[in-house]
């Protein structure tokens, strides 16, 4: 339910003036019909409402690609020295976590410099708190013992997580600075924030869209989204630009095994033909030895008669 009075609140905060005005000098398209931010339920959930009915086919939200933090850019980033230097842990071609991995360390860089960084307009209004602070006495509250389960898998994944990575990050302080146990929340934070706010099945590469991600969804809510790339768009070869993952599973069939699968489908077919004309024939004679045997019985009453 939308909180009117909450949502009031936030529209006078400083960090929201200070966002949307981020994103529109940056060349974000951010329609009128839509009010940011918004507060939903008794606890003030910060998302996106409409302020009037909004037509089919419009366009509320557009997002320029300098906005946008994909998996590619950050290869390019500041940080590509370290990426490049630990590919077991960043190359998409070694491991499927690569993505996320990048983009994750990424994030935990530029929190790291706090109001210095071109992205803390965006950082700054993202919730700070994070599922990873519950405690036990909060989880035990789910009353749910294989969600219970689930989380604290993840939760543990989560702290070897840290160590392994701040081993990698404490040989680069030029960019992490001395990391200690005070940035695991920190480290924790940027991890959920990719986890929960990233784009990519269907773009390119993963990536992270502010102000597009601030949208609350649902799934039977008619809004989508699309990604505009002429060079892609125009030539209609999109094969090309992307990249076949070791630890993927490419479906596309061998062209001889294609050439038997069409002939051992012709012959099941053939088969299954056969076996119905078998059928027919049996069924055929099964009633023609029905016939004769009523007629012997008949034969057989009438000269006993």
């Amino acid at each position: 339910m939308f909180n009117s009075q909450k949502t009031q609140e936030l529209c006078n905060q400083e960090k929201y003036i200070h966002f949307i005005k981020w994103c529109k000098e940056n060349g974000a398209l951010i329609s009128d019909e839509v009010q940011y931010p918004s507060a939903f339920g008794a606890q003030g959930y910060t998302g996106i409402s409409a302020k009037m009915n909004i037509a089919a086919n419009k366009v509320i939200i557009a997002i320029p690609n300098k906005l946008i933090i994909s998996h590619h850019k950050v290869l390019k980033s500041e940080l590509s020295d370290m990426f490049k230097a630990h590919k077991p842990f960043f190359d998409d071609q070694i491991t499927a976590d690569a993505e996320f991995n990048c983009l994750a360390l990424y994030i935990f860089y530029h929190k790291l410099q706090g109001e210095k960084s071109f992205w803390y307009p965006y950082l700054n209004v993202v919730e700070q708190h994070t599922m990873f602070e519950w405690r036990n006495r909060d989880l035990f509250n789910l009353q749910d013992q294989s969600l219970i389960d689930e989380f604290m898998y993840i939760q543990s994944e989560m702290d070897k997580s840290w160590y392994k990575f701040k081993g990698v990050m404490n040989k680069y302080p030029q960019y992490f600075g001395c990391l200690t146990e005070e940035h695991k929340d920190m480290f924790y934070w940027s991890n959920e924030f990719v986890m929960t706010r990233c784009f990519g099945w269907t773009l390119p590469s993963t990536s992270l869209v502010p102000m597009a991600d601030m949208l609350n969804h649902s799934n039977i809510n008619p809004a989508t989204y699309h990604l505009i790339n002429r060079l892609i768009e125009q030539n209609g070869q999109p094969n090309n630009r992307y990249t076949l993952k070791r630890e993927r599973i490419d479906l596309h069939l061998h062209p001889l095994l294609s050439t038997y699968l069409v002939l051992f489908n012709l012959y099941i077919i053939k088969i299954i033909k056969r076996l119905f004309q078998l059928i027919r024939k049996c069924i055929f004679l099964s009633f023609l030895n029905y016939l004769i045997f009523i007629l012997n019985q008949q034969t057989i009453q009438f000269l006993v008669s």
